[in-house]
């Protein structure tokens, strides 16, 4: 059993222990964690100085051009086409660019049926040529019944030239030498009418540059062009626009393409040009004197309706404009901007 002594010398023994215990770990603890740093501010950048672009509108003089690329083709052509009778298509012999020789066979019509008319006729013109003979040899025959034989042959002979005739017009021919430069798409088997266009020949040396626009509104016949042919510019003139329509297959249904076509005749034809050759033709459709002229980088659209940003000082105003005329670089304003009147370009 433990005396009173010995307990209260073991308790305060413990509660030493226990109270340097706690003074340690509070020291310690102290060390243990560091104080958190600071957040170090994000450093500042300075936003660079936009510097606005601004040009003068002026007064000058502008052109409007037509970009394209053309081909050379003979300059003139023969249009090949079945006359009086139109028929399904049976063969067409020849592809663009094959040259042909004048009476050559360039397509024909289906004939199986005229065939077997012509076979018929020729039947029954012999069977009428025997009772002529029969008629004519016979000492017993009347001049009447000589006559009347007579013109049922010739009756005969006309239907067998005219079914001959047709046959013969059945088959297209070429009127010329020259070469393919159009071939109509019709498929075979397809019906065509009579003067639609099959074929094109060419029959001449002399070239002309060809090429085909959607909108042909803009073109005329003299309008100056310049074309590029192997790095070197040569100079022309629009000669012919037609529509391209009757040179498609009409014949055809829902064929309702509009392109046109325009032909460009150089002033003088570079060397060694061929059929089929290309360049790059530009053409002057526009000009326009002592007009408004800003760059085009200065026209925004807003809602598809074009306007310019104008500065008055340090301010900016947007005006609506009217535009004319354009080009790459330029644009013709007719309303909303003055001469001397300041665009932003940028």
């Amino acid at each position: 059993m433990i005396n009173k002594k010995t307990f209260y010398s073991y308790f305060s023994k413990t509660c030493s222990l226990l109270v340097i215990s706690y003074i340690a770990l509070s020291f310690s603890g102290c060390n243990a964690f560091q104080k958190e740093e600071a957040a170090m501010a994000p450093p500042l950048i300075k936003s660079a100085d936009v510097k606005i672009k601004k040009e003068k509108a002026k007064k000058g003089n502008i052109s409007e051009f037509i970009n394209v690329t053309a081909h050379f083709v003979p300059e003139n052509q023969v249009e090949c086409y079945f006359k009086e009778r139109g028929g399904f298509i049976k063969k067409l012999y020849f592809e663009l660019g094959q040259p042909v020789k004048k009476g050559d066979v360039l397509a024909e019509l289906d004939t199986d049926e005229l065939k077997v008319k012509l076979k018929q006729q020729e039947i029954r013109f012999k069977k009428f040529k025997l009772h002529y003979d029969s008629i004519v040899n016979d000492p017993k025959s009347s001049e009447l019944d000589k006559k009347n034989a007579e013109l049922d042959l010739e009756l005969e002979q006309l239907e067998l030239d005219g079914i001959r005739d047709q046959l013969e017009k059945m088959t297209l021919k070429a009127p010329c030498n020259g070469i393919v430069t159009y071939k109509s798409e019709i498929p075979i088997g397809d019906m065509i009418h009579a003067y639609n266009l099959v074929y094109m020949i060419s029959n001449s040396n002399n070239m002309v540059l060809e090429f085909q626009v959607e909108d042909a509104s803009k073109l005329k016949v003299g309008m100056e062009a310049t074309a590029k042919v192997l790095d070197k510019d040569y100079k022309g003139k629009i000669v012919s626009i037609y529509d391209r329509k009757q040179f498609q297959d009409e014949n055809r249904a829902g064929s309702q393409n509009s392109t046109s076509i325009a032909r460009v005749k150089l002033d003088q034809t570079p060397p060694n040009i061929r059929f089929g050759f290309s360049s790059q033709v530009s053409v002057n459709v526009s000009t326009k004197e002592n007009v408004i002229i800003v760059p085009k980088t200065a026209i925004k659209y807003f809602d598809k309706t074009p306007y310019v940003k104008i500065m008055d000082g340090d301010k900016k105003t947007e005006k609506f404009v009217t535009l004319g005329i354009q080009n790459n670089d330029e644009v013709e304003i007719i309303d909303g901007v003055k001469e001397g009147e300041e665009v932003v370009v940028n």
